[in-house]
């Protein structure tokens, strides 16, 4: 039987993310949820560049960046207008940083990823010495 550590720390729904970064530091936690599973689709959609950035520090940025059915060079611009085809209100260009080039002020672009559920859960099947999910 393998032989776990006592959890320090108690996590109650929707903690996955803190999850990670505790058991990335070592510190014995319990994640519980009521559900199995939130939803069938994904529920980040345009990670920003400051989730990239945690992606980065746990390992994962790169297979996720692989994994995007788009690349990180895919325009992210936001256009507000009364109807699909009509009169346009505003446009904010590369709204979440998705353009080609680096940033001085980001160490990551943001991207759209699809199927960030399921790499989560092998991240944190990574931290299961340290953290229960």
């Amino acid at each position: 039987m393998e032989k776990r550590a006592v959890p320090r720390v108690l996590i109650v729904g929707a903690g996955l993310a803190l999850v990670i970064e505790l058991g990335h530091r070592g510190i014995p936690c319990l994640l519980i949820e009521r559900n199995d599973q939130v939803g069938y689709a994904s529920r980040a959609k345009t990670t920003s560049v400051r989730t990239r950035e945690h992606f980065r520090r746990w390992g994962i940025a790169d297979r996720l960046r692989a994994a995007s059915p788009l690349g990180v060079d895919y325009p992210s611009n936001v256009v507000f207008c009364t109807r699909l085809a009509g009169f346009e209100l505003a446009r904010h260009e590369n709204a979440m940083y998705c353009a080609p080039g680096r940033n001085p002020l980001y160490s990551e672009h943001a991207q759209w990823i699809g199927s960030l559920s399921t790499q989560s859960r092998r991240c944190c099947a990574r931290t299961r010495n340290h953290c229960r999910a």
